[in-house]
């Protein structure tokens, strides 16, 4: 019952469930933990996210089960408490490519993208898998800074792996970089290699042309947008 509250994002559900437990003294599983840890993340309930971390530590869980880890470390991450939940997860045993992203996107969401492009240099030193979700928060990360360098060596590795045109969040955040750092050419090429434009790729370029004072490009993007159907 409390998985299938978390799945469709009913926290206040699952938590009400897992304080039933507690009343009927029913002994939580790690499963039935992480759950919980789940439902805190999505409602931001800090205090019972906290409450479940002092019973984890307390039976010594986090050394049986790398999921809780992970848990802990996205609750932290989604709550802004980023100090702890690096710290969580610097006291894993093991560190995977699930439980990097969460410290990297808990990073890059509030704001921090310095930190979050530390984080990714640590985890590619510790020979960490990098997904999409990866790329995304430091590709949002390196607009936010400006870090053009660090863009295109994003860019390439996706390139390379042939991950471009696969996934349109990636495509748009590699438009919005490209965009944000005034760099419009690069911006129209990745921009040109999308097979479908959605919405958040045409904002991303209509926005990289009008901060430019490019207005004729900003109108005809918004011409070829309505063009193709796309509200």
């Amino acid at each position: 019952l409390i998985t299938g509250y978390v799945k469709h994002g009913n926290g206040v559900e699952a938590l009400l469930c897992f304080d039933q437990m507690q009343i009927e003294k029913i002994q939580p599983t790690i499963i039935t933990l992480t759950c919980a840890l789940k439902a805190c993340a999505i409602i931001g309930a800090l205090g019972m996210g906290r409450t479940i971390h002092a019973l984890i530590h307390g039976e010594e869980l986090l050394a049986k089960s790398p999921l809780i880890g992970i848990a802990l470390v996205a609750m932290y991450a989604k709550c802004g408490m980023l100090v702890n939940a690096q710290k969580v997860l610097e006291d894993l045993h093991v560190r995977d490519t699930i439980s990097w992203n969460a410290l990297i996107s808990g990073y890059a969401e509030h704001g921090y993208s310095d930190q979050a492009l530390r984080c990714h240099e640590k985890a590619l030193r510790e020979g960490v898998y990098m997904n999409a979700i990866t790329y995304f928060s430091v590709l949002k990360s390196c607009a936010n800074l400006k870090a053009i360098a660090k863009g295109k060596e994003i860019h390439a590795e996706i390139s390379r792996r042939g991950m471009l045109g696969s996934d349109y969040i990636l495509d748009g955040a590699l438009v919005d970089m490209y965009a944000k750092c005034g760099m419009l050419t690069e911006a129209q090429i990745v921009f040109s290699q999308i097979s479908s434009p959605d919405v958040i790729s045409w904002n991303a370029l209509i926005s990289g042309y009008a901060q430019s004072q490019r207005d004729e490009e900003v109108i005809d993007c918004l011409e070829r947008m309505r063009a193709s159907g796309i509200s």
